[in-house]
């Protein structure tokens, strides 16, 4: 009886001359008809023998690299799926195991106009307006969709490829229609700028709560290369959920200095959260000593933005290791969500 060939081992069959089909003789070892001792020692070990061999030749026969197979595993590894134009689609490295935190969706640009999957309904000022829309299709929900310009388009897809953190606004598609880039984002209604402008002050543990989200993504940025550079209170994000997420990765830049630019970011947000403005002479600090005492591991850390050479560096001060939780924010966000007016422009 042939023993079964399997997928893709013909190829390497018909390469070589010395290959052959492999066949157990059941009448040699012992299984024709009317054999009376097909389970008798000698028959045992001729049996043992000639799967032994087989096995080896079924190993010379079906590399990994041909079949897309794990061999040491036995399990099939999909390599890379084919996509229509547009649509999400894995690396070209999705066989490799995606770093903690890190989405494993690469971005295509679907050529055709994104009106027709989403309803613009207004537009939402954050340090820009947005476009929110709705998908056409049921349960789709709502997206925030920024454009850009075609010449700026092909480093805008790129960048957001680079920068694919879970610490960072999801983009869902991007398409290019009519000289201009459209990317779609998930709708995070909520910045740092209306927590700021909210009536309430965030706690310590709250204001651990944004920090330490915040030097997540950062953190991430400097471990491939790249900062933020225009970090504020207007592109940090604050879901529903307690989720910190920044905005704007698609203008992350190479970091000439160990994270400058980003370390001082943190530092006004953190003056900003806690004392509701910055100051006039553009300095770091804290102007009411009756809220944060000059003690306070709060005052330390920002004082730190003053002198800290990464953001990895800001990470590892001793208020950052103090316990927190992200459903810490969720009243705060709700709070923040309908207490401060925001400017906006409807679609009539």
């Amino acid at each position: 009886m042939p023993i079964p060939m399997q997928p893709g081992s013909h190829r390497h069959l018909a390469r070589s001359a010395q290959n052959r089909e492999s066949r157990i003789d059941l009448g040699a070892i012992g299984n024709e008809p009317g054999s009376k001792s097909s389970t008798a020692p000698n028959h045992l070990e001729q049996i043992a023998r000639t799967a032994e061999r087989i096995s080896t030749s079924w190993k010379k026969l079906s590399p990994a690299t041909d079949t897309g197979r794990d061999t040491k595993k036995g399990i099939g590894k999909q390599i890379e799926k084919a996509t229509e134009p547009g649509m999400l689609k894995p690396s070209a490295s999705a066989h490799r195991q995606t770093p903690p935190g890190v989405r494993a969706i690469l971005l295509t640009v679907r050529h055709e106009s994104p009106w027709k999957m989403y309803k613009q309904g207004y537009e939402l000022k954050f340090e820009d307006f947005v476009t929110v829309a709705v998908g056409s299709s049921p349960n789709s929900g709502k997206v925030a969709i920024k454009n850009y310009k075609r010449r700026e388009g092909e480093g805008i897809l790129d960048m957001l490829n680079k920068v694919r953190h879970e610490k960072f606004i999801r983009v869902m598609e991007v398409f290019e229609w009519e000289q201009t880039y459209f990317a779609v984002f998930e709708h995070v209604f909520v910045s740092l700028e209306q927590v700021v402008a909210c009536p309430a002050y965030p706690t310590e543990r709250q204001l651990v709560a944004i920090l330490a989200q915040i030097l997540e993504g950062l953190c991430y940025l400097s471990s491939i290369g790249l900062q933020h550079g225009s970090l504020a209170c207007s592109n940090v994000l604050l879901k529903p959920s307690g989720d910190i997420v920044l905005a704007n990765q698609e203008y992350c830049c190479v970091a000439e200095e160990p994270n400058a630019a980003d370390v001082r970011a943190v530092g006004f947000i953190a003056m900003e959260l806690m004392q509701k403005y910055v100051k006039d002479d553009g300095a770091i600090g804290i102007e009411n000593p009756n809220r944060w005492r000059g003690n306070s591991p709060s005052v330390g850390f920002l004082s730190m933005t003053t002198s800290a050479g990464s953001v990895t560096e800001l990470q590892q001060h001793n208020l950052l290791q103090r316990s927190w939780r992200k459903e810490d924010l969720v009243l705060l966000e709700e709070l923040a969500s309908f207490s401060v007016r925001r400017a906006y422009r409807y679609f009539d």
